[in-house]
């Protein structure tokens, strides 16, 4: 189950009523398309910083689960081969 995204989420930047609750792509899309230009930019650097900590967030999961790691053991090898040298 996804996290349903609702109008409290996103009062700062979509002027909307607070118990209206966005429950499909479309719908937040329509509200975005009515967004005044100032409105608009702070929603984009808004969902910006959003998607950087779910990137962000993604990554620290890959790490702790490990899939990185035949990546960084690969890359020591070839740093012990001296195929390869550090920045």
């Amino acid at each position: 189950a996804g996290h349903v995204i609702t109008s409290f989420d996103l009062c700062v930047c979509v002027p909307c009523d607070l118990s209206k609750e966005f429950k499909s792509v479309e719908q937040i899309e329509q509200e975005v398309s009515k967004l005044e230009r100032d409105q608009f930019a702070r929603f984009s650097a808004w969902f910006e910083q959003f998607r950087a900590d779910a990137w962000d967030k993604q990554i620290t999961r890959d790490a702790e689960d490990g899939k990185f790691d035949a990546v960084f053991a690969e890359i020591d090898g070839e740093l012990q081969r001296g195929e390869i040298r550090p920045l």
